[in-house]
C-alpha cells in the first residue's frame, strides 16, 4: 500500500494510539475517532526498523501527547491597573501562586519577591556608606575672561547610603549653604543664603537643615528602560536669593551662549512646537516612576539688582535675550510644593513640569514682586517692617524695636525713590564719563553710615561742578569729535547737563543720607552676610589655575583698589615685607611693582614706591651687616633701574635703585624671584605678535 498523509489533531490523540498495529489496514479502521484539525504525517513501515519503543512499536509510527512548555494548560487573563499603567495579567490557575504585598500601592520587582527563597548568602549582603563632611567649597571659574564667578560654601554635609537586594536608600542633608558673588565690583557680595530666623518663623525651621533629600529606589537587575522610585522628597529651607544682572549675563556667557545661532525673527510658537516634538520623539527614552515625588521649596526672599554699565559682549547677550528687568528688593515669595503621585515620565517631561509649576507660582506672586520694586519705594517692605515693629511692641513691649523698624522702612523707601530718580535723570544727560565717575563715588567699601554720608557729599559737589562745566566741556568734546554737527549736539547736551547735573547731585545726597539711616537701623534678620572668602586669584606665574590662597586673594584686592579697578592689569604676586607697626607690603602685577603701607583700621593704602616693569633692569636680594656688633644682618630687595640714575627711597646707602627692607632673607629672595619673573613675562608680551582678525583675514 502506498504512503498516505492524514490531517490529525495532536492535542486530542488517545493514549491507546501507542498500541495500534503496524498494518495500514488496521490503522484505517480507527480514523473515525480522530478530529481533523492539525497536520500529522504518517507513512508505511520501513523495510528495516532501526529503533523501536519499549512496546516494540517502530519509532516513526509511535504517536503520543507531549507538552511543549511547562504548565497545566489552564490559563486566566485579567486586566488590572497598577499606578499609571494597565497591566495584562496571565496566570496558570493550577500552579502554585506567589503572593507579594505591595506597600502604598507602589511598584516592586516581582521576580525579586518570587525568588527570595532561592538566594544564597552572597546575594543577600547589604552595603552601607556613611559620609560626613564638615565643609565643602565649590568654585566656578570662567576661562574667558579669567575670573571667579561663584563660590558655593556647604557645611554640615551628611550622606547615608544603604544598598540592599530589594531596595536602595539615600538620605542626604546639608546644614548650611551660601553662594557668594565673586565678580569684581559686585553690588551684592552674596547670591544665595539661608534666610535668618525671625519671630514669625516656624520654630522647627531653626533645627532643619538647609537642604535634605530622601529617596528609595528599587534595584534594576534586568536592564529595564525605567527606574522605579518608591519616593523622592526634596526639602529646601527658607532662602534669600539676590540676582545680579551682571552675574546672570556672565553665567549665560559661561554656559556657551552663542549669539550667532539666535534667530531674531523666531516666533515663540516655533519653540513650543519644537518642545512638543522633542517630547513626542522621546518614546524610547528612559522613564522614571515615582510613587511619591515631592519638592518643598516654600519661601524665597527674592531680590534683583540691575547694572547701569555693561561691556559690549554682555550688552549683546542681553539684547539677544530680549528681556527687560526692574530692580526690586526683599520680595517674600510663597511657593506651593510640587507634588506628584504615581508619576511615570521621562526626565525631560518631569523637568518641564517642574519648571512650569514654579513659573505659574511666580505669576501668582507678581503682585508681591511689583510691590517691592524700587521706583515705588518698596511699599511691601515698609509694611513688613511696620508689622515686625508692632509685633515686637505687643509681645515684648519693645518700643525701640518699633522705632527702629519704622525708621528702616521710611529710610529704605526714601533711598530707593531718590536713587531711581537720580539714575533716570542721568540717562537724560547722555554723559557717560560723568555717570562713570558718579557711580565710582557712590561705591563704598565697608558700607558704614559715615562712608555713605561722605559719598553723598562728594556726589553733591561733583554734581554742582558738573553743572558749571557741562556747557563748555561737552560743547568742546562734541566739536573735537564730530565738527560742526558735534558742536551743535554738544551744546544741547551741555545745556541739559547744566540744569540736571546739580539736581542729580542733590538726589545723590538725599539717597546716600537715607541709605546711611537705613543701614544703621537694619534688623539682624535683614542683614546680608559677608563673603566666606575673597575672590580667588585665577592667574599664576606658571599660567595654570593656582590653588586658593587667601593671602594672594587679598593682594589681588589691594591691586585693584590701588589702580582704580583696572582689570586688564593682571595680578602676579603679593607679600608682606615688614610686619608690625612699620607695615610694608609689595604687590606685583603684569605692568607695575608697587610698595605700599596699609592702615589696619580703614584699609586705606599709601603708595611708597611705584615702578613700571619697563623701567626695571632686575631685582636682587641684599644682605647688609648691622651697624652694631650685637645687631644681626639687615635684608633688602633692590630694584635696579634700567635708565634711571642713582636713587634711594628707603635705604640711605642705595646706589643702583630703591632698596626696600624685608623681615627675613627668605622673603627678600622670594620677592626678587617674582619681580624678575614678572619682568621676563613683560618683555615676552612686548615681543609677541597677538593675532587679530585683520591678520587672520590676510593669511
Amino acid at each position: 500500500m502506498s504512503a498516505f498523509h492524514l490531517t490529525l489533531s495532536a492535542a486530542i490523540l488517545l493514549a491507546s494510539f501507542h498500541d495500534l498495529p503496524t498494518q495500514p489496514n488496521s490503522f484505517s479502521a480507527d480514523l473515525h475517532h480522530i478530529s481533523l484539525r492539525s497536520e500529522a504525517v504518517l507513512g508505511p513501515p520501513q523495510a528495516v526498523t532501526y529503533q523501536t519503543t519499549d512496546k516494540g512499536i517502530p519509532l516513526e509510527q509511535a504517536v503520543s501527547r507531549q507538552r511543549l512548555r511547562p504548565g497545566s494548560g489552564f490559563l486566566s487573563v485579567f486586566i488590572n491597573t497598577d499606578g499609571p499603567t494597565r497591566v495584562l495579567q496571565i496566570s496558570d490557575i493550577k500552579e502554585k501562586r506567589v503572593f507579594t504585598l505591595v506597600d502604598e500601592g507602589s511598584w516592586i520587582n516581582f521576580s525579586n519577591a518570587a525568588n527570595a527563597n532561592k538566594r544564597d548568602d552572597s546575594q543577600g549582603r547589604e552595603v552601607q556608606i556613611i559620609i560626613q563632611l564638615p565643609v565643602v567649597g565649590i568654585s566656578l571659574v570662567s576661562r574667558k575672561p579669567h575670573e571667579e564667578l561663584l563660590y558655593a560654601y556647604l557645611s554640615g554635609i551628611k550622606m547615608h547610603i544603604l544598598v540592599q537586594p530589594t531596595a536602595e536608600l539615600l538620605d542626604l542633608s546639608v546644614q548650611d549653604i551660601q553662594i557668594d558673588n565673586q565678580v569684581f565690583e559686585a553690588q551684592s557680595p552674596v547670591t544665595l543664603y539661608v534666610t535668618p530666623i525671625t519671630r514669625s518663623s516656624d520654630p522647627e525651621e531653626l533645627a532643619r537643615p538647609a537642604i535634605s533629600i530622601s529617596a528609595e529606589k528599587t534595584p534594576n537587575k534586568y536592564s529595564y528602560n525605567a527606574d522605579i522610585f518608591k519616593h523622592l522628597v526634596i526639602r529646601v529651607k527658607n532662602i534669600s536669593l539676590i540676582i545680579d544682572e551682571k552675574l546672570l549675563l556672565k553665567l549665560i556667557a559661561f554656559v556657551g551662549w552663542n549669539t550667532k545661532e539666535v534667530n531674531e525673527h523666531a516666533d515663540e510658537s516655533d519653540f513650543e512646537t519644537q518642545r512638543i516634538l522633542a517630547e513626542a520623539s522621546s518614546v524610547h527614552a528612559k522613564r522614571y516612576y515615582f510613587g511619591i515625588l515631592k519638592i518643598l521649596f516654600t519661601q524665597v526672599r527674592l531680590s534683583f539688582i540691575t547694572c547701569n554699565k555693561l561691556n559690549p559682549e554682555l550688552q549683546l547677550i542681553k539684547r539677544q535675550l530680549g528681556f527687560t528687568v526692574i530692580k526690586f528688593e526683599d520680595a517674600n515669595v510663597e511657593l506651593q510644593p510640587f507634588f506628584r503621585q504615581h508619576s511615570y515620565e521621562s526626565n525631560q517631561i518631569l523637568i518641564n513640569s517642574i519648571i512650569q509649576h514654579y513659573k505659574d507660582e511666580l505669576k501668582w506672586q507678581a503682585g508681591i514682586i511689583l510691590g517691592s520694586v524700587d521706583f515705588l519705594g518698596n511699599p511691601i517692605g515698609f509694611v513688613s517692617d511696620l508689622s515686625e515693629g508692632v509685633s515686637g511692641l505687643i509681645y515684648d513691649g519693645n518700643v525701640g524695636a518699633l522705632v527702629k523698624n519704622v525708621a528702616h522702612g521710611l529710610s529704605n523707601s526714601a533711598a530707593k525713590v531718590t536713587e531711581t530718580l537720580g539714575d533716570g535723570m542721568c540717562r537724560v544727560i547722555l554723559d557717560d564719563r560723568h555717570e562713570e565717575i558718579r557711580q565710582r563715588i557712590r561705591t563704598v567699601k565697608s558700607g558704614s553710615s559715615g562712608e555713605h554720608l561722605v559719598a553723598g557729599l562728594k556726589g553733591l559737589g561733583f554734581g554742582l561742578l558738573g553743572g558749571v562745566t557741562s556747557l563748555v566741556r561737552q560743547t568742546y568734546d562734541g566739536a573735537a569729535s564730530d565738527g560742526f554737527q558735534g558742536l551743535i549736539s554738544g551744546l544741547g547736551k551741555g545745556l541739559v547737563g547744566t540744569l540736571t547735573k546739580p539736581v542729580v547731585g542733590v538726589l545723590d545726597l538725599a539717597s546716600e543720607t537715607a541709605t546711611a539711616v537705613r543701614d544703621s537701623s537694619r534688623s539682624s534678620s535683614k542683614v546680608i552676610p559677608k563673603r566666606k572668602r575673597p575672590p580667588r586669584c585665577v592667574t599664576s606665574p606658571s599660567g595654570f589655575l593656582p590653588p586658593y590662597s587667601k593671602k594672594q586673594s587679598q593682594g589681588q584686592q589691594f591691586l585693584y583698589s590701588i589702580n582704580n579697578r583696572k582689570y586688564s592689569e593682571l595680578f602676579m604676586a603679593y607679600e608682606v615685607l615688614r610686619s608690625g607697626s612699620e607695615d610694608l607690603r609689595i604687590v606685583i602685577s603684569s605692568e607695575n611693582v608697587r610698595v605700599f603701607s596699609c592702615n589696619p583700621n580703614s584699609n586705606a593704602t599709601t603708595i611708597i614706591v611705584e615702578r613700571q616693569l619697563g623701567e626695571l633692569e632686575d631685582c636682587r636680594p641684599l644682605v647688609i651687616a648691622g651697624n652694631n656688633i650685637n645687631a644681626g644682618p639687615v635684608f633688602y630687595i633692590e630694584l635696579r633701574m634700567a635708565d634711571q640714575g642713582n636713587t634711594s627711597l628707603i635705604a640711605q646707602d642705595g646706589k643702583e635703585g630703591p632698596r626696600i627692607r624685608c623681615d627675613s632673607e627668605a622673603i627678600a629672595v622670594w620677592v626678587s624671584q617674582q619681580v624678575n619673573y614678572a619682568k621676563e613675562q613683560f618683555i615676552e608680551r612686548q615681543n609677541t605678535l597677538v593675532p587679530t582678525e585683520d591678520n587672520l583675514l590676510e593669511d
